[in-house]
């Protein structure tokens, strides 16, 4: 598992994004569908001690292990959306996983999620809509 520096800064995390991705702008296929990500938004958006994991998002675009479309109500303003939730486990320590969940809206990546599970089936409150696509290990 890849993972990067930890980084001090906004402009420091700005910079590791842009190595990551390629510059201001990254387009994925994910199962047919596209996922859009402005890195610059994404860096003033996560939090500096995430800068780790930020290397392995582009694997979870690439080659996700689960991805779900699903619709969505926003709890504030309780309108439905299409959403689609790309999902892949990465094994850390101690049969322990890190999982990192990836939601993508209107064709632009929405969320990043990272949690350590110890089961998987600790991932069934997430796996919400039909599945596009599932692959087994």
């Amino acid at each position: 598992m890849e993972r990067a520096r930890r980084v001090a800064t906004r402009e420091e995390l700005l910079q590791l994004a842009r190595e990551v991705f390629g510059g201001d702008r990254a387009r994925f296929d994910v199962a047919g569908l596209p996922v859009w990500i402005d890195v610059p938004a994404l860096a003033a958006h996560i939090g500096l001690e995430r800068s780790i994991w930020l290397p392995l998002v582009p694997d979870v675009l690439t080659r996700p292990r689960e991805v779900w479309l699903g619709f969505e109500r926003h709890q504030r303003t309780g309108r439905v959306r299409l959403r689609i939730r790309v999902l892949k486990a990465y094994r850390i320590k101690d049969g322990r996983a890190l999982v990192i969940v990836i939601d993508g809206d209107k064709g632009f990546l929405a969320a990043i999620t990272t949690f350590p599970v110890s089961r998987m089936r600790e991932l069934e409150n997430i796996r919400v809509g039909r599945p596009l696509m599932v692959r087994t290990v």
